[in-house]
């Protein structure tokens, strides 16, 4: 180990040191708080709960279509090449195919007539498949927009989110929702914007942050 420490870690250092001069700080602390301004984290958008809703519900519909033609396309194979007898790993395939498609979309793949609708019914009840799953939890989230993602709202949310409770956490108190200009908090903004690298706007990026939470 040398003693001269990273340009990063130093700089977070500075800025941690600055903008809460009022904590006691130790080189334990230091380093510890250092590890949640590093840019790949400061950014990490990912982890905001908002998402293209039209590309979501295209992809799922992507995904959907794709689990029905696996059983249709299955279908279309003479019998005598799909499987000869039980037990055969073909005719595993055909069970294996048979529960992807029921999991997936939570109905059964082929219709049943007569007596066998009911012995269907009871070994496949209809159910919420993954896909409407995803689709519900999906529509829980932020309805994020193509411009949108296109300036980095998601990470622009997310470093807002990460300011705030360092604020909290360091500060004891919540941090003002709307800054004016020149105000502690939003002084503390737009340095951790300069600490992930990024030429935001404070202004813009304090408002995607209140847009996703308030709908504002």
């Amino acid at each position: 180990m040398t003693d001269q420490l990273p340009q990063e870690s130093q700089t977070a250092k500075d800025l941690l040191i600055e903008h809460f001069p009022e904590v006691e700080w130790t080189e334990g602390q230091l380093d510890f708080y250092c590890n949640f301004l590093s840019p790949s984290w400061l950014t990490a958008g990912s982890l905001v709960e908002a998402v293209e809703a039209k590309v979501v519900n295209k992809r799922l519909d992507n995904i959907e279509r794709l689990a029905d033609n696996l059983w249709t396309e299955y279908h279309k194979l003479p019998l005598q090449v799909r499987a000869k007898r039980l037990g055969d790993e073909e005719h595993d395939l055909w069970r294996r195919l048979m529960k992807v498609t029921y999991d997936i979309t939570g109905k059964t793949p082929f219709v049943v007539h007569g007596a066998g609708q009911e012995i269907v019914a009871r070994a496949m009840p209809r159910k919420m498949g993954a896909l409407r799953r995803m689709r519900e939890r999906a529509s829980n989230f932020f309805p994020m927009h193509h411009n949108q993602r296109q300036c980095e709202f998601s990470s622009k949310v997310h470093l807002v989110t990460h300011c705030r409770e360092l604020w909290l956490d360091l500060k004891g108190e919540d941090a003002p929702v709307a800054p004016s200009a020149g105000a502690p908090f939003y002084n503390f903004v737009g340095d951790v914007i300069m600490q992930a690298g990024k030429e935001w706007s404070v202004d813009v990026t304090l408002r995607k942050h209140r847009m996703f939470t308030t709908n504002e």
